[in-house]
């Protein structure tokens, strides 16, 4: 089984993430099937459960989550970066959750959404199987105007992050990257355009799932069956 970490801010990418869902993992499932292998996507986006918390708790729950989350799937991720930055958690609460894993980072103030890719993509034994898809930064100019709110940067000092870090990975050695250019779909309200990018990912992320498992094509039926059987009840449990 592998596991695709996906990281992006969420109102804005709704519909890459469905994406994702809907056609993308279906298809490399099915081209899988042949290996023996299996695949799936680890999305957050629905949220930790967070409603008996207290706000430093549930700030600490919603870390650890992603954390976690990342080094299950390690070291697989997709990347989805449009305008916005994300939510900066205050300065104190990568230290509050006291985790050997977020020392290096303790002291800066940044997104999770930046911490998810610095933890889990921007590393040398990461880089080669992780993906960054980045949307046209001038999309949320093509959004009715009482809605652009959920697409445009939440601020000039977010904006000045995310540019830096958008820096950080294109000079980033081997850093695979997929640049795409949005429609807005007036008719369903949400984001349009995608056919190309859902290629181009998809055809990405099974050049890396080829080199994983090769050899495998290989196998006789019943260690095929017995494989995907394995898979299956993996992805499950």
């Amino acid at each position: 089984m592998k596991s695709f970490f996906i990281s992006s801010t969420f109102k804005d990418m709704q519909a890459e993430r469905d994406m994702l869902h809907q056609a993308v993992f279906p298809d490399l499932r099915h081209r899988l099937k042949q290996y023996g292998e299996d695949i799936q996507e680890l999305d957050l986006r629905w949220g930790v459960d967070t409603t008996l918390l207290s706000e430093e708790e549930s700030g600490r729950r919603v870390i650890e989550s992603c954390i976690d989350s990342i080094d299950r799937c390690r070291p697989y991720m997709i990347v989805f970066m449009g305008e916005r930055y994300g939510w900066i958690p205050d300065s104190n609460l990568l230290q509050i959750a006291n985790d050997d894993r977020l020392n290096q980072w303790c002291k800066h103030s940044m997104s999770i959404t930046q911490l998810e890719i610095l933890y889990g993509a921007l590393t040398e034994e990461n880089m080669s199987r992780c993906i960054f898809c980045f949307r046209d930064e001038d999309f949320s100019y093509k959004v009715p105007e009482e809605l652009r709110h959920i697409y445009q940067s939440e601020s000039s000092i977010h904006g000045e992050k995310l540019a830096k870090l958008k820096e950080k990975i294109r000079n980033t050695s081997g850093a695979r990257i997929i640049e795409y250019s949005p429609v807005w779909d007036e008719q369903t309200s949400t984001v349009g355009g995608l056919n190309q990018l859902k290629e181009h990912l998809t055809e990405a992320v099974w050049e890396i799932m080829k080199k994983d498992v090769a050899g495998k094509e290989n196998l006789c039926q019943e260690e095929r069956i017995l494989a995907q059987a394995e898979a299956t009840a993996e992805r499950y449990n």
